[in-house]
């Protein structure tokens, strides 16, 4: 049986971008927003979007050119709902950016294997 690792990975990481929706909604206590905004959007979002990116570069033909702006808008989601941000450059830095670099890299893999 084939598996198509660009689609486990996006499906692995809109369950993490789903994790952290809801812990942020639901679970988060008043004192840790600034915790949780480093630790998740700063550190586990990007690093998501790096690894998850590399995957679809790397297996998925269609959907690589989509995927960053996909990623955009989970993040303008994520933000939205947790914390009532506006949309604003945060998410050219935080997931756009790493999703494209993940997405070149898995491509280049691909291109030399």
């Amino acid at each position: 049986m084939k598996t198509n690792k660009g689609i486990i990975a996006i499906i692995i990481s809109m369950i993490i971008f789903a994790g952290i929706t809801i812990y942020g909604m639901f679970f988060l206590p008043g004192g840790d927003a600034l915790g949780f905004g480093l630790l998740f959007l700063y550190i586990i979002f990007p690093l998501t979007c790096l690894v998850s990116g590399f995957f679809v570069g790397k297996h998925l033909e269609k959907v690589k050119y989509f995927y960053p702006i996909i990623t955009s808008a989970a993040f303008v989601i994520v933000t939205t709902l947790v914390f009532n941000f506006d949309i604003n450059t945060t998410i050219l830095y935080l997931a756009f950016l790493p999703t494209l670099i993940g997405v070149i890299f898995g491509y280049k893999v691909k291109a030399h294997i």
